[in-house]
């Protein structure tokens, strides 16, 4: 049976939907589960700038009144730095503290995976400065997250194209978008609607699954 989508812009009846698929995807297009289950933390730091601060940049994809998937846009990849500094990230921060998240078996090792990502990911002045230029030269960024059995179905060509058509009439000259190098399904399909890597970031570590995983973020671009 053939699936009608209709892709469209985000209206605030889609939050929910968004966020759940965001959980349900942000690991490589698995459920973060294995990493941190607390989907509402996840979900507001995966999506909280893109819902309520620039809803405006966000498209939906619909089948028979579901949302199997959306595309989550920044045309001000500086503002979204700063709302995230300022705004969203200490309350996230407070909340987890507050709400005794510390003692959680996930918080511990996230924390310990971040300490060893800080002492091995360290970055030269120049290199700092260089992705800073690259940020100007690519202002807009995206994300992408599909549900399982709506993948390969050109779905999320159609939702980067209605991204891009709007970037375009802003006259914004160029977007990125950030994949994990073990992500190759992500990776395939951005350079094949055009995108180049420009970056590629020293080693990150995770837990998932009690189990420490390494990987990089590639960060590739296209100008408009």
């Amino acid at each position: 049976m053939s699936q009608k989508i209709i892709i469209r812009k985000y209206e605030p009846k889609d939050r929910l939907a968004v966020r759940n698929i965001s959980c349900l995807t942000a690991d490589c297009g698995n459920p973060i589960d294995g990493i941190f289950n607390n989907y509402k933390f996840v979900a507001d730091v995966l999506t909280l700038y893109y819902t309520d601060y620039e809803p405006n940049s966000t498209f939906v994809a619909e089948n028979k009144g579901q949302i199997v998937g959306y595309l989550t846009g920044c045309m001000d990849g500086i503002h979204y730095q700063k709302v995230m500094k300022w705004k969203i990230l200490p309350k996230l921060v407070f909340r987890g503290l507050v709400l005794g998240a510390i003692i959680n078996k996930q918080i511990w090792q996230i924390l310990k995976s971040a300490t060893k990502t800080l002492k091995e990911c360290y970055f030269s002045i120049s290199e700092l400065l260089n992705g800073f230029l690259l940020l100007n030269e690519y202002p807009a960024h995206m994300h992408i997250n599909l549900l399982e059995g709506f993948r390969r179905k050109h779905i999320g060509e159609k939702l980067v194209n209605c991204f891009l058509k709007k970037i375009k009439l802003l006259n914004i000259k160029g977007v990125h978008v950030k994949v994990r190098s073990d992500n190759t399904g992500g990776s395939k399909f951005f350079e094949k609607m055009g995108f180049i890597p420009f970056f590629k970031s020293k080693p990150i570590f995770l837990y998932r699954d009690n189990h420490l995983i390494k990987f990089s973020v590639i960060m590739y671009g296209k100008k408009l």
